[in-house]
């Protein structure tokens, strides 16, 4: 994972950080970006495509996981339906299936040490 030293909160679609993540671009984090170029890219291959509604789900998984400290499969689950009750039990699941399967491929590839 990232640190950007940034605060989100969640919001309706996933995590949100006010107007901070725009920072990112400017020249100050240009040292940033070289540094975590590969795991950028990789995000960006894995989510560019997604629509909101996938990103949501999967970024509530991970604000769970990270912010909520929730390790198990099955109560990481039941906290994002808890917090987005419009995601079904089999989309809960796939989002968190599908976390888990990003981390293992960024993790075979060197860009994390663990989840």
């Amino acid at each position: 994972m990232v640190p950007l030293n940034y605060k989100f909160i969640l919001y309706k679609h996933g995590p949100f950080s006010s107007g901070k993540l725009a920072n990112i671009l400017e020249k100050k984090h240009i040292n940033f970006i070289k540094k975590n170029k590969d795991f950028i890219n990789f995000i960006i291959e894995k989510l560019a495509n997604r629509s909101v509604k996938e990103l949501e789900r999967v970024a509530t998984a991970l604000y769970v996981k990270k912010k909520e400290k929730i390790m198990n499969n099955e109560k990481m689950v039941e906290r994002i339906i808890e917090l987005k009750p419009h995601i079904t039990k089999p989309l809960a699941e796939e989002a968190v299936n599908e976390l888990k399967s990003y981390y293992s491929q960024a993790k075979e590839k060197g860009l994390v040490n663990s989840l």
